[in-house]
């Protein structure tokens, strides 16, 4: 196991998962959560990126389930809809060897399915318009 790698994708999600927090805030403080929940997506954006070319899809066996949770946690969020659409090939393989948890895939497929103009196939998440910045 890549515990290096591990740690830093869980210590990743946690600042995604704040940043996505502080979101709920009022006032200017808010508009000044956007502009850094958006400059975060961004950046890792390219850190996922950066992983998929390295090491593939980091998987049960490469990160542990909790690092290939935090790993999809991220992919989420990201505003590139192609690397979402890259993921999700991967991912599909990566359940059928049993080195990915199943649920994850559901979730990505459907916000695949919703940035494609489809329904979703397992019902997961709230209907979305995607931002207009999003990378098809």
């Amino acid at each position: 196991m890549e515990k290096a790698l591990r740690k830093q994708l869980i210590d990743w999600a946690n600042v995604d998962r704040k940043a996505h927090d502080a979101l709920w805030t009022f006032g200017d403080e808010k508009t000044r959560s956007a502009s850094r929940w958006i400059a975060i997506d961004e950046l890792f954006q390219k850190k996922l990126w950066d992983v998929i070319e390295k090491h593939g899809l980091p998987g049960k066996k490469l990160v542990g389930e909790k690092g290939a949770i935090a790993f999809w946690e991220l992919l989420q969020q990201t505003p590139d809809a192609k690397l979402q659409r890259e993921c999700l090939k991967l991912m599909q393989e990566s359940v059928k060897k049993k080195d990915f948890p199943e649920t994850p895939l559901k979730y990505l497929t459907d916000r695949v399915c919703l940035l494609d103009g489809k329904k979703q196939q397992y019902g997961t998440l709230s209907p979305f318009k995607p931002l207009n910045n999003r990378q098809k």
